[in-house]
């Protein structure tokens, strides 16, 4: 029903939520995973491109938890409209903090920053399952973000309270599904 509102169907915006979101995801992951592949012959050869390494571990990091509020910047939402990225924003950050630490973890057991051996692997279940989930939380975050720029433009349309508006909206979502899906 929402699909016949809009100009594009619901499902096409959360699949490209979904996309945008999970390459992300996945280039963050191999960012670090890349970087510490790169850096593992250096580090061999000379000990002292272990600062380096740590540097570039750095940067990944600083990179990829500034770009996500690059986002919020570049849609000039007003400040009391900030609160319509909070429940896609959960999940999406949620997704992507997974990714990083995950990608770190990687990292660690591709190039440790003390001089141990690693013994796992890096396509061990623990990852495989930090990766997944990441991919599910971003799945989460793709099915509510089209709904919460939904409610935005309905609530500048018609002058609505936005967070108020945002709260009616998914306690009828939550309360029609726990209505469909109660024995």
């Amino acid at each position: 029903s929402i699909s016949s509102h809009v100009d594009h169907s619901y499902l096409s915006l959360v699949l490209t939520y979904f996309l945008n979101n999970s390459i992300s995801c996945l280039v963050i992951l191999l960012a670090y995973i890349l970087t510490a592949y790169l850096y593992r012959r250096e580090v061999k050869e000379d000990p002292k491109a272990l600062e380096d390494y740590i540097d570039a571990l750095m940067l990944i990091y600083i990179v990829t938890v500034v770009n996500p509020l690059t986002g919020i910047l570049g849609y000039r939402l007003d400040i009391e409209h900030l609160v319509v990225i909070v429940p896609h924003g959960i999940f999406e950050f949620a997704g992507l903090a997974l990714s990083i630490v995950t990608g770190l973890t990687l990292a660690e057991r591709i190039l440790p920053l003390e001089y141990s051996q690693s013994s796992k692997g890096i396509f061990t279940e623990d990852t495989i399952l930090k990766v997944t989930m990441a991919l599910i939380l971003i799945g989460l975050a793709a099915l509510l973000e089209p709904i919460d720029w939904m409610i935005y433009q309905y609530s500048l349309y018609y002058g609505e309270n936005l967070l108020e508006l945002l709260v009616k909206t998914y306690l009828g979502i939550l309360k029609s599904y726990l209505t469909v899906y109660s024995l």
